[in-house]
């Protein structure tokens, strides 16, 4: 299968967070991808992000340590070498970790996917606007293939994060279910299954798991995360949701995921680029700051832009020409 490029995507995320469109228009029903066909093409994407970091200390990770800051720096394309570290080792905090870096992986998978998935619609509302406007020609013509070219890759893209992403989150449900198993009472299984059941929108269940850290251990930062990633994720309450977040990272500064999750929770592209900023200061290799922020700083340049523009033609204008609210000059 032919593999996607980093700066096509990056197109295609700018498209994201640039275009107007319906959220809610559905997307094509895709053709099966084999596990293989998509481990394939998202290791392409994640072989790009790791040449930023290519002697990362983490990437032959030697203790419980190295796994815990592997675990914090929420970075994907460390997860592989976690993960196989923590499986050679008979420590059951080991387990523990790698059951907790399966399902952060599965988690950053969904993220990005439902990333390109966005970025495919809004693209498509493009197109249709494109489309029943005055036809301009060639330029036109060429505009709407190379915007219809994108909105497949992102679908094929898509797709291949989504498969990964169950793989992930299917290993890191076992291995928690182990975890719980072999300490019933303990904090951190109870963690792991409420991120599972989290991701899998499975909020009886959730509550249920969130109970029991809070009887276990109701300081935990942790709860405090999940807590904020229900509200937005659940509730859609961005407010309340922030508010935890941000709780979580005054607890703990390093607290990546939390951060990111602030990122894409933004209702304005100058909110997003301010909570990029921010990741970026805290994580530069992360991988919605390497995949996603170029396209994110040039939707944010352009708002500006346009913003300025606006303004000059606001001090321009003579006020006896402008026209009402609401309607366009003739």
């Amino acid at each position: 299968m032919k593999k996607v490029m980093l700066g096509v995507v990056v197109v295609a995320l700018g498209a994201l967070l640039g275009c107007g469109g319906d959220k809610a228009e559905q997307r094509p029903r895709r053709v099966g991808m084999s596990t293989e066909e998509a481990r394939q093409l998202v290791a392409s994407l994640e072989q790009q992000q790791a040449k930023a970091s290519d002697k990362d200390a983490l990437r032959n990770p030697q203790s419980m340590d190295d796994l815990l800051q592997i675990l914090k720096r929420d970075q994907i394309d460390l997860f592989p070498a976690g993960v196989a570290f923590a499986a050679k080792s008979a420590d059951p905090k080991a387990k523990a970790l790698q059951a907790q870096i399966e399902l952060a992986w599965g988690d950053a998978h969904l993220m990005l996917a439902e990333l390109f998935t966005d970025a495919a619609t809004r693209l498509r509302a493009s197109v249709r606007q494109l489309n029943r406007g005055a036809f301009h020609g060639e330029a036109q013509h060429e505009r709407v293939a190379e915007m219809q070219k994108t909105i497949q890759q992102c679908d094929t893209v898509s797709q291949a994060l989504e498969i990964l992403a169950a793989e992930h989150t299917g290993a890191g449900a076992k291995l928690a279910q182990e975890v719980i198993n072999a300490n019933p009472s303990d904090y951190v299984g109870w963690r792991l299954a409420a991120d599972f059941y989290r991701m899998r929108g499975e909020w009886p269940k959730f509550d249920d798991m969130v109970k029991k850290i809070e009887a276990t251990n109701p300081d935990s930062n942790g709860l405090v995360f999940l807590r904020g990633t229900a509200a937005l994720e659940r509730d859609g309450n961005v407010a309340e949701s922030s508010a935890l977040l941000r709780q979580a990272l005054t607890k703990d500064p390093q607290f990546t995921r939390a951060q990111a999750q602030l990122v894409l929770s933004r209702p304005s592209i100058e909110e997003t680029y301010e909570e990029l900023n921010k990741l970026k200061a805290l994580a530069p290799n992360h991988q919605i700051v390497v995949w996603a922020g170029p396209a994110i700083s040039a939707a944010y340049n352009a708002r500006m832009e346009t913003l300025k523009s606006r303004q000059g033609n606001t001090r321009t204008t003579n006020p006896g020409d402008a026209s009402p609210p609401g309607r366009q000059p003739n």
